[in-house]
């Protein structure tokens, strides 16, 4: 019935609505940072259970999904394909979203300076990520740093928790949260905070 985008802070949330469904096993999202061409699948039903259809229903379902493994001021595609018992899959859309930096006329919330970074990139073995928390309010900031590859799935977890109001550098070594190497590729760590999310693309070249 519907099929929209909204764009956040480092995010954007898909909403769709389903009048009815027939033998509906669910949904898969794609994206592109294309609209014509260039779509992967970044997550389905198989994976992921918030994307499992209501198999048969004569009334409206609202879903929503989030995909956090984008950067501001990058334009990006998506279609939704809804796949039923028979494997048959039908694609809806493309929609657009633009996601990009909160403004506030609160003070003292937002930090006015923030500096997301790692070196070497390229990186081999490993890099080193950075930021500062100085211009943060409060006394402890809750900070998530994590590793994504460019289909959204998440490699590792540097850190989620409480830091000061200081300096940090986070070190990765290509290795995921099973303990493998990680393979050649681009992927994209995402600093997340209260106060702040911001993601930024680093290379790893084996």
């Amino acid at each position: 019935a519907s099929f929209t985008a909204a764009a956040g802070d480092g995010k954007v949330t898909l909403r769709w609505t389903t009048a009815s469904e027939v033998d509906n096993q669910g949904f898969a999202i794609l994206r592109s940072e294309k609209e014509s061409a260039d779509y992967s699948e970044i997550d389905s039903y198989i994976s992921n259970s918030g994307l499992k259809g209501a198999g048969n229903s004569s009334h409206t379902i609202n879903y929503q999904y989030v995909d956090n493994s984008v950067i501001n001021n990058q334009t990006y595609w998506y279609k939704l394909v809804d796949v039923d018992v028979n494997g048959v899959r039908t694609e809806h859309g493309p929609i657009q979203a633009t996601p990009k930096a909160e403004n506030t006329d609160e003070p003292g919330t937002v930090p006015r300076a923030f500096n997301l970074k790692n070196f070497p990139n390229p990186f081999n073995p490993g890099t080193t990520i950075s930021f500062d928390l100085s211009s943060f309010s409060g006394d402890l900031v809750n900070v998530e740093l994590v590793v994504y590859d460019l289909l959204g799935k998440k490699i590792t977890t540097l850190f989620n928790g409480k830091l000061e109001k200081k300096p940090y550098t986070f070190h990765w070594n290509g290795i995921d949260d099973n303990g493998h190497n990680a393979p050649t590729g681009v992927y994209i760590y995402s600093f997340q905070s209260p106060q702040m999310r911001q993601s930024k693309k680093m290379i790893l070249m084996r």
